[in-house]
């Protein structure tokens, strides 16, 4: 997501020798700051209420993707931080940059658009990520029971030839219906960029930068002084 350094010639320029070798502690903790500072204004609060990723990601994003997000830090020995989402939540990456997804397996498998809003249909329920995870048994628990059937529509139905997936057999009062609860029809898809995390961590950064080095060096002249 985002990697982060500072040029330290300012910083030589305007501190006394006395001071200087204080420069990577000062950088290091300027970095840090940025960067929790950017995490805090993008995940929300201690208890993940609120933040910009609610304002990008439909729904709002669940703590567990928002748990993600890491400040991997600075030291003195090592002057750059990141900003990054942990590799099992790989989910995030073509929200962030768009692009084909893929799915693990053969097929992809999506809800429906006939999912309803409390995230169920029928005994297919959303996960802790934000959607369906066929590996547990969505797919498999389903389609055994005489409601469900795993196939394809034939014949002059529409969308018949491109609905491959999990449906469920109803009645509306005496009339028989189908409802597709998870669609299997598709190997790949194509996602747009949602949610620009690398503007919205720069534009923080750029705007809060020089606020953090200030502090950072009041810092260090503080520990200085002792």
């Amino acid at each position: 997501m985002m990697s982060m350094t500072y040029d330290p010639k300012e910083l030589y320029r305007i501190l006394p020798f006395a001071m200087q070798r204080q420069i990577p502690f000062i950088i290091s903790l300027g970095i840090n700051n940025a960067l929790f500072g950017a995490r805090t204004k993008q995940v929300g609060d201690s208890s993940y209420s609120g933040g910009e990723m609610d304002m990008y990601i439909k729904g709002g994003a669940t703590k567990w993707t928002k748990r993600g997000m890491k400040v991997r830090q600075a030291t003195k020995a090592k002057l750059n931080g990141k900003l990054v989402f942990e590799e099992n939540r790989d989910y995030m990456g073509p929200l962030i940059y768009g692009g084909e997804v893929k799915p693990r397996k053969r097929k992809l498998v999506q809800p429906s658009k006939q999912l309803l809003a409390d995230g169920k249909v029928g005994a297919v329920k959303i996960d802790k990520y934000g959607g369906i995870s066929p590996k547990k048994g969505a797919v498999a628990k389903n389609k055994i029971k005489k409601s469900y059937f795993l196939g394809t529509l034939r014949g002059k139905r529409k969308k018949a030839g491109d609905s491959y997936g999990l449906w469920r057999r109803y009645k509306d009062g005496k009339t028989p219906r189908l409802q597709l609860v998870l669609s299997m029809a598709r190997s790949t898809r194509q996602q747009e960029v949602v949610y620009p995390v690398d503007r919205l961590v720069k534009d923080y950064v750029e705007k809060t930068m020089n606020d953090h080095m200030e502090a950072a060096i009041k810092k260090a002249i503080a520990t200085t002084n002792r």
